[in-house]
């Protein structure tokens, strides 16, 4: 009995997302429908016995209970053909099994477990893949980023080489400095050959050193 009203109200829901009603709705509505009907050709036949024959008192009391019994035997009457309608409306409404709801259409396709088993085993696989390839971006990203670096640093060491190289070539430091350096040579072989006879050898030995600066040249 549990399973069959789970069934039943599974059937329902599907019913209510392709129909936006269910077979119990319709159900509902059509007893209500017989309910109302019956009730009023009761009332119908209870006026039509007033205008005719205008009763009075007692017989205004008992024509009333008889309508309320008519009514009620007439619906007892009907309720027997309830379980009828009911079977065919739900007949009506059926969705065959092969009739898939837009949302549902991926359950149209089956698999067996060992299908199911290598789904998982490949989702796995992808899943194992995406990861190494977040990874492997990571680190492309970060020798990218010291290649900009690198590049950046050669940059900067390139200006500073011009910067350098603009800065030394001027003529008159170039010239002064080669002059300086051949005074000072020529000084220096001066005395030498001066120190290397006897005769000032000692003197030049013995003699105090004098402070030398290149700004007496």
């Amino acid at each position: 009995m549990v399973n069959e009203e789970l069934l039943r109200r599974k059937r329902e829901e599907y019913e209510m997302q392709l129909f936006a009603f269910h077979s119990r709705d319709v159900c509902t509505t059509l007893t209500t429908l017989i309910k109302e009907k019956i009730e009023s050709r009761c009332k119908k036949i209870h006026q039509a016995i007033i205008n005719k024959y205008n009763p009075v008192g007692e017989e205004a009391e008992l024509l009333k209970r008889n309508r309320k019994k008519l009514t009620t035997a007439y619906y007892r009457k009907c309720r027997s053909y309830l379980p009828r309608i009911e079977n065919c409306v739900e007949k009506l409404l059926a969705i065959p099994q092969h009739i898939l709801l837009d949302e549902d259409k991926i359950q149209a396709t089956q698999f067996t477990a060992e299908e199911f088993d290598e789904i998982m085993r490949n989702l796995e696989d992808l899943q194992r893949r995406t990861k190494q390839a977040t990874m492997l971006n990571g680190v492309l990203k970060q020798e990218l980023e010291m290649t900009e670096e690198f590049e950046n640093n050669i940059e900067v060491a390139n200006k500073l080489c011009t910067a350098i190289e603009n800065g030394i070539h001027y003529s008159e430091i170039d010239d002064a400095t080669i002059k300086a350096i051949d005074q000072l040579r020529n000084v220096t072989e001066e005395v030498e050959e001066f120190c290397s006879t006897r005769v000032h050898r000692l003197n030049c030995l013995t003699l105090p050193p004098k402070e030398f600066s290149i700004h007496d040249l």
